[in-house]
């Protein structure tokens, strides 16, 4: 093949794979490419007779495409184009003269380079009118297109098959975008089953790398090399074209020779019995794979003779040659012919009767009759017959009383039902639109004898049931999804120390509640105590600074343990605030004795004014304003608090309630999440904080979500800024040693050491800042892949998140490590403790450096995608705006989980969210729920019921949640082993636990042998 300077080097990949091992050749685009593919595609097989036709499509971005129609006579130089494109001008079909086989090449590529062209398709197979599967008569073209999988992987396969293929006649070419098409000649046409038979095994060959749809329509277009994809710009470049000759053992050349249908099938059959699969069935009704299991597969045509006896069917066969003239050639009557035969064929059940019938009518040596059935045709039944007879004769195919049916058109009703949902499984699979299926759908008014909107209005209702029944993977998928982060939790060892993990697993059964939500609850109160001058630099160039600020909230309906978790982890805070106000209490005490000192001392003996103490230390806070937030933030500057709130939707409503709504309590709020804070001035006062550092924690019900959250558009990125977690009703579980677990005073001692912990100037270790660099590149891509949904405000506000989490964890990890205090301290302690703080806050801050590590970053980043699945489970279950069932489904599934079996009224009664469905819509859903393996169905009609199922997912988290409901802690192993952790205890400076494994040994040793607990991470979808 000749080198082509136009060659684009976006293809060497598959040209460098191929010529490895001796079968490369030169990428050829535009006319070479033409010249090269004409040459070996547009031949005549010896079973075509002259002239034939080709059909290339010009596709075009937001209107229809342009059909032109080629024909040629053996010769791709004879090759002359015409544009069939239809106007509704007159509802006349204008024809433009292209031009012969050099200029219809020009014209073509030179429209497939214009703006607003979306590049060329051809349909190799032989149609003579409009190209639909019903007008299907033979191909001698195989294609499939790989688009699964990496470009690596598709072009090891592409080399593997070129390398081991004997004939001539195969084409490796490109999209033009993202995938290879390959495309094989046979010697001589095949009908559609044969064809079928043959995409099968491709099927099967390369399985979950293919297209199906070419696999499942006999004229899919598809794409022809040499012209250019414009809205890709890129060229559909060929890449490949088997060559002419080969050598034999000897080394002597020899011609290669196209394959035949059996040489071919032969050596396809072998491939696929050599990857151990089974070899589909290949039968005169044979479907490829992808239509076998196809929600929208054909239903099965009449059987005539049993319906209305043999001798009818003949008598009626005998009615209709006796009545048609016998065929001209060059009448243009051929197709009309071929579909009266194939109709006979199909009322007869036997299609070489109705030849034998017909042979008097038609000429001998022309045609291919013989291969003529009703699938060739798409000609089914008396329906066909009566249109194929009227078109040859002008006059109505007048039908035998015993055929006569009660409709008003004599076409019996289960005969008119099979009919019309043949031909709209045609339609579906052809891809009609516009015009072209207009048209179609008025022939087949006329054809049934009902008005065409009727048509149109089954069929568009068709089409939905069509496409609904295609969805259900996806649904199968989002429900698979949404079920799983339901049901599964995280292992609170693998985020935080180990010694407190074990005591919050323990609580967290006796509470009723997830190992998630309690550290959803334990990060906003950590990262509240952390000085307030501490950050973590993420980007220098940049100055991309985090601060240890959390916002996070408990979603859960009513009796989810919302408000003891929380009360659980703050119970510490109580106590240092109660000590704090006590301290001022005194403070206050003693200064306004000595002021009353101060005040009768002689004003000449006088000594400086006692200073009035500083107000309380706050906490945490749960009920204020906007303004009197700002004040508590200006006046403890170096200390950041807890904004805490039993119900979420309190801090929405409480905003801007004393300005008439005309506030910017609500700006405000967004900026204080990134550690900003305003400078409020007012005529009598001025109020100036440098940052804010109050982090938020609460609990809100679904309902009240979703009543605040509306349609979910989140247009300030209000509610992407939290934390969120789904928490499932549970049991509470009484524990059977009721014992003090310890974990008061562990909670209290870490919590005064990172209280105590320096201002920090944290940074990330070099591999840290690599695997950032790799996040943040992640998160922007998802960002603008997702915009205008509510994953581009997620990603873009957990870029950062990331970080503040990474730096919590990790002064988590340091407050831990310096050890515990478990006694109560004394007003002195604390207030020796406080007076520091205060001390620290009038110096010159002095900042320690601190380095996060990338375990540290890389567990806060599997946290941030855990938080990322929540907010898929409120958008797609709460929100409901996945535009889908999913959301219904899932309800009806949860639903049946804890109810047991149901029918479609309790389904009603249950949710509102099924008000506007009938009951028949419930039952519908019910069977889809077990056609997608989440339960079954029994009873039929209004007595039909559903019972779910739990996946073999929730069957694995169920054991580990029951596990920890009967007082363990569990740990998995990635050998399947089982530890169970009963109780932990410390001796002296060591941690020890008691731990059983699941065969019954039990083990008493130092927590820190038990390494699984820092190593082993869960898994994350």
């Amino acid at each position: 093949m000749r080198n082509n300077s136009h060659a684009s080097n976006g293809f060497d990949l598959l040209n460098s794979t191929i010529a490895s091992n001796g079968l490369g050749q030169d990428i050829l685009t535009k006319k070479d490419a033409f010249e090269a593919f004409a040459k070996t595609f547009f031949t005549l097989t010896d079973t075509y007779s002259p002239p034939q036709n080709i059909w290339f499509i010009v596709q075009y971005e937001g209107k229809a495409p342009e059909f032109y129609k080629g024909t040629y006579d053996g010769d791709p130089l004879s090759l002359k184009v015409i544009l069939t494109q239809k106007e509704e001008k007159g509802k006349k079909e204008t024809r433009k003269e292209v031009g012969g086989y050099h200029l219809a090449y020009e014209y073509i590529r030179e429209l497939s380079e214009k703006p607003g062209t979306k590049g060329v398709t051809w349909i190799p197979s032989q149609v003579p009118f409009t190209p639909t599967s019903d007008r299907f008569k033979q191909t001698d073209v195989l294609q499939i297109e790989f688009d699964k999988g990496t470009q690596t992987e598709q072009e090891s396969l592409l080399k593997a098959f070129i390398k081991d293929y004997p004939w001539k006649g195969l084409a490796v070419h490109h999209s033009g975008n993202k995938s290879y098409h390959t495309t094989i000649k046979l010697s001589h046409s095949i009908n559609k089953h044969d064809w079928a038979y043959l995409m099968s095994l491709l099927m099967a060959i390369y399985d979950g790398y293919v297209d199906p749809k070419p696999c499942n329509n006999v004229v899919q277009q598809m794409r022809v090399p040499s012209f250019y994809r414009k809205d890709k710009e890129k060229e559909q470049a060929l890449l490949y074209l088997s060559p002419e000759t080969s050598l034999n053992p000897l080394g002597k050349e020899i011609k290669r020779k196209f394959p035949t249908f059996e040489e071919l099938k032969n050596n396809l059959e072998s491939i696929v019995t050599g990857l151990g699969k089974t070899l589909p069935k290949h039968t005169i009704t044979n479907k490829c794979k992808v239509w076998e299991s196809s929600s929208i597969s054909s239903t099965s045509t009449i059987d005539y003779i049993k319906k209305y006896g043999e001798e009818n069917c003949l008598e009626l066969i005998r009615y209709v040659v006796t009545n048609l003239p016998t065929r001209v050639a060059g009448t243009n009557t051929y197709d009309s012919y071929r579909v009266a035969l194939g109709a006979s064929g199909n009322i007869l059940g036997d299609k070489n009767k109705a030849l034998e019938l017909f042979s008097p009518l038609l000429p001998h040596g022309t045609g291919d009759w013989e291969q003529v059935n009703d699938s060739t045709t798409g000609a089914f039944g008396i329906p066909a017959l009566k249109q194929a007879f009227y078109n040859l004769t002008g006059s109505d195919l007048l039908l035998p009383s015993v055929f006569q049916g009660t409709t008003k058109n004599s076409i019996d009703t289960e005969e008119l039902k099979v009919s019309l949902l043949q031909y709209f499984e045609e339609f579906y699979n052809s891809n009609l639109t516009g015009t072209a299926l207009t048209l179609e759908l008025g022939s087949l008014a006329k054809l049934v004898g009902h008005r065409v909107q009727w048509v149109e209005s089954t069929y568009t209702q068709w089409i939905q049931e069509a496409e609904y029944k295609e969805q259900l993977p996806d649904l199968k998928r989002t429900l698979d999804h949404l079920l799983q982060v339901q049901t599964k939790d995280i292992d609170l060892g693998h985020y935080i120390p180990s010694g407190l993990a074990v005591k919050l697993k323990n609580i967290s059964s006796i509470l009723g509640t997830t190992e998630l939500g309690l550290l959803t609850c334990l990060l906003p109160i950590a990262s509240s105590l952390i000085n307030a001058n501490t950050h973590l630099t993420l980007i220098k160039a940049s100055d991309f600074k985090r601060h240890p600020i959390i916002w996070s909230g408990i979603v859960g309906g009513s009796g989810c343990a919302k408000s003891p978790t929380l009360k659980t982890l703050k119970k510490p805070l109580e106590e240092f605030q109660a000590t704090a106000q006590e301290m001022w209490e005194r403070s206050t005490q003693l200064y306004s004795e000595a002021l009353d000192q101060w005040k009768a001392t002689p004003t000449e003996e006088r000594e400086e004014k006692p200073i009035t103490p500083f107000d309380p230390q706050r906490f945490y806070v749960n009920d204020t304003t906007g303004e009197a937030l700002v004040r508590l933030q200006a006046r403890q500057q170096d200390r950041g608090f807890l904004l805490e709130f039993d119900e979420l939707s309190a801090l929405l409503k409480g905003a801007n309630q004393y300005k008439g709504g005309k506030g910017r309590d609500i700006e405000n709020l967004l900026q204080a999440r990134d550690g900003t804070f305003p400078h409020t001035e007012r005529v009598d006062s001025s109020v100036f904080a440098l940052r804010s550092t109050y982090s938020i924690v609460g609990g809100i019900q679904p309902d009240i979500l979703k009543q605040q959250m509306g349609d979910g558009s989140d247009p300030n990125g209000y509610w992407a800024r939290f934390l969120m977690c789904c928490r499932p009703t549970k049991k509470a579980i009484f524990p059977e040693n009721d014992y003090d677990s310890g974990l008061y005073p562990l909670l209290k001692g870490i919590y005064l050491n990172l209280i105590a912990l320096p201002a920090y100037r944290a940074e990330l270790s070099p591999d840290a800042k690599e695997l950032y660099r790799e996040w943040f590149e992640y998160c922007q891509e998802e960002k603008v892949k997702g915009e205008g949904t509510y994953k581009s405000k997620i990603f873009s506000k957990h870029t950062a998140f990331v970080g503040d989490i990474a730096l919590i964890l990790s002064l988590i990890d340091t407050a831990y490590i310096k050890g515990i205090t478990a006694t109560r301290l004394s007003l002195d302690e604390f207030k020796k403790m406080i007076d520091e703080a205060i001390e620290k806050a009038f110096k010159p801050i002095e900042l320690e450096r601190y380095v996060i590590s990338r375990k540290h970053l890389e567990k806060a980043i599997e946290l941030i995608k855990i938080y990322q699945n929540q907010f898929d489970l409120i958008y797609q279950d709460i929100l409901e705006v996945t535009g889908d069932l999913t959301p219904e489904l899932k309800k009806i599934y949860d639903f049946s989980l804890k109810k047991g079996e149901i029918k479609a009224r309790d389904v009603k009664m249950a949710s509102r969210v099924f008000k506007s469905y009938s009951m028949a819509d419930i039952r519908k859903m019910f069977d889809d729920l077990t056609e997608m393996g989440y339960g079954h169905t029994t009873g039929e009609g209004s007595k039909k019921s559903f019972l779910a199922t739990k996946t073999s997912t929730e069957q694995m988290n169920q054991h580990a949640i029951d596990l920890t409901h009967q007082g363990w802690s569990v740990l998995h192993l990635p050998t399947g082993e089982w530890y169970k952790i009963q109780y932990e205890y410390q001796k002296g400076k060591e941690v020890f636990a008691i731990a059983i494994h699941e065969d019954g040994h039990q083990k008493n040793q130092p927590l820190s042998d038990f390494q699984f607990l820092k190593d082993t991470k869960p898994s994350f979808s």
